[in-house]
């Protein structure tokens, strides 16, 4: 998925905070949600909910985690 995405450019609006990763996107956790994306790139964590690009790649995945734990960022 790193590479079909590699070509967007990333808002710092989008990444995801410490903070909110654990205890709103439950990195790692029951409930995990889907819209996480990790750039290797960048090292950091994104929101890919609404970034229509992103989101069809993550919703055309079939993906472990199923969770849509908040509006996005």
């Amino acid at each position: 998925m790193l590479e079909e995405t590699s070509e967007f450019a990333l808002s710092d609006s989008l990444k995801i905070q410490d903070d909110h990763l654990v205890n709103v996107c439950k990195y790692r956790q029951k409930g995990c949600c889907r819209y996480i994306i990790f750039f290797e790139k960048e090292g950091d964590f994104y929101c890919s909910k609404n970034v229509p690009e992103l989101r069809e790649i993550v919703e055309s995945k079939d993906m472990v985690a199923k969770g849509d734990n908040c509006e996005g960022l």
